[in-house]
């Protein structure tokens, strides 16, 4: 059975957490990995290959996007470690992922440093040397324009210049999902230019982002900002990846939803233990990161949020108070039960969500007494065939 895969690869840095967002593509005996990471990235890879029961011997190639580093940093590493790794890029990219020519980001970067006020130019010069310590590897596939290459029903190569001159994205159109690389960034809700300031040529990457806009895709894997999901059948609202930023206004939520709608199933005292004022925000937020959690937005509000893991277990799914019987938890659950190919999906449901869940075709394995702050909670294992 042919996937579309999305990963998380998360860095901590003094500017803060930045999460980039490599696909895998698993089709038969081939496991293609779209972009891979900053240099040293191979640790977590492996960690996020991990929960799909695979490892980084595994992988069969690797396209290349474009040769900025944190898109190819780790590839060096990943060819010494996976020799056998078929290295694919755009014809217009490969002179800068072997090392034939310079990277024109280094070139940019260097360009830029006179101009850089005082307190910047130690952080110039750093980013210049980050630049040109990237390794080449040798590419084994040049990719052009309109080329199908035979992944997950037909992958076909789009040339999206701008971000870069030779700069590729990957269209699947039996799964009506797009691969933008940096041609397209997920910016509240809506596909961008990604930091339009450093574009190479910006009318090119504007250009390239509206040919995107234009494919039918369901769903736009965006390396930086995850997933952009948009529903043909409600203009104003799109799902997409959580960003760090989002946990306060996510906690808002869950603990809103909980106190309001469930409030009828369940004593104050339990509301209290399951939603507490005084949740640990810093372990909310590493807990959205840790699984792939999709944030519901309509007309650029936050309307609803849930997660899900490789294993098929669903933790999370709550709706905003007002915004309850309008499909967004419908349509939350579409896209959370396609993301992995799990044989079931799990999901300990509330007194609550047990009819919605039922709704849906799962099956109710056994009701549990779970314990919260000295408070018991009962709710429902519930299990769903996916395949």
């Amino acid at each position: 059975m042919a996937a579309i895969l999305p990963l998380q690869l998360s860095y901590s840095a003094e500017a803060g957490q930045q999460t980039l967002f490599p696909t895998l593509l698993l089709d038969g005996a081939q496991a293609i990995l779209v972009d891979c990471g900053y240099p040293g990235s191979l640790p977590l890879l492996e960690a996020a290959l991990r929960p799909l029961g695979l490892g980084i011997a595994d992988l069969t190639g690797v396209v290349i996007t474009h040769h900025d580093d944190d898109h190819m940093g780790a590839l060096a590493q990943l060819k010494r470690a996976v020799p056998h790794l078929q290295v694919s890029t755009g014809a217009g990219e490969a002179p800068y992922v072997s090392g034939a020519r310079r990277s024109l980001r280094l070139v940019q970067a260097e360009a830029l440093q006179p101009s850089l006020p005082p307190e910047a130019q130690a952080w110039g010069r750093q980013f210049c040397r980050r630049l040109a310590a990237v390794e080449p590897v040798p590419v084994d596939h040049l990719l052009r324009e309109g080329e199908t290459l035979p992944w997950c029903g037909g992958c076909r190569v789009l040339a999206t210049p701008g971000h870069t001159p030779g700069h590729i994205s990957l269209y699947l159109p039996a799964h009506a999902v797009v691969i933008s690389g940096d041609a397209a960034v997920v910016q509240t809700g809506r596909l961008a230019v990604a930091n339009p300031q450093f574009a190479l040529d910006l009318p090119a990457a504007q250009r390239s982002l509206c040919a995107l806009e234009a494919l039918p895709w369901t769903t736009c894997s965006c390396y930086h900002g995850g997933i952009l999901r948009r529903d043909a059948g409600r203009p104003g609202r799109v799902l997409c990846s959580c960003r760090p930023e989002d946990a306060p206004a996510l906690l808002a939520l869950f603990h809103d939803t909980v106190h309001t709608v469930c409030a009828a199933d369940y004593a104050p005292a339990q509301l209290d233990a399951w939603a507490p004022a005084d949740r640990d925000a810093a372990a909310w937020t590493a807990g959205l990161l840790r699984r792939t959690t999709l944030v519901a937005e309509e007309d650029g509000q936050i309307v609803g949020f849930g997660n899900i893991g490789p294993d098929g277990y669903l933790d999370l799914l709550y709706v905003h108070k007002d915004h309850q019987r309008q499909g967004i938890a419908t349509a939350l659950c579409d896209a959370l039960e396609t993301l992995y190919p799990v044989e079931q999906v799990t999901v300990h449901a509330s007194v609550t969500a047990r009819p919605f869940f039922e709704g849906r075709g799962y099956r109710a394995i056994q009701a549990q007494q779970v314990e919260r702050r000295g408070q018991r909670l009962t709710n429902f294992v519930m299990e769903k065939r996916s395949i």
